[in-house]
């Protein structure tokens, strides 16, 4: 996956944004806890979005930094890379966009 970063500050689209949030409900359905921050970055940091634990606590962490269809393509691939499968959602339509 190419991942971009930009350095100004982007619009929310409200739907791209739901189909993040309802990807976070599906991870933490199954134990995994998802927290999107400013990754650092700087001269001698490469620090990209993925998955770690934190004691006996799953993470996954998602570069805010990043355009939303990019949290969205890599958070919707960790999922897939997990073997998380689609459950109830609000919008299962969404779910099965991203997630096939």
């Amino acid at each position: 996956m190419a991942v971009r970063k930009t350095s100004k500050p982007f619009k929310k689209d409200s739907k791209k944004e739901q189909t993040y949030q309802d990807l976070v409900s599906l991870a933490k359905t199954n134990g995994y806890q998802v927290r999107r921050e400013k990754l650092k970055t700087g001269p001698g940091w490469r620090v990209l979005s993925g998955t770690c634990r934190l004691d006996a606590e799953k993470m996954i962490f998602v570069d805010s930094q990043l355009p939303q269809e990019d949290q969205i393509e890599f958070l919707s691939g960790k999922i897939r890379d997990l073997g998380i499968k689609p459950t109830v959602s609000p919008d299962p339509e969404v779910l099965a966009e991203v997630l096939p």
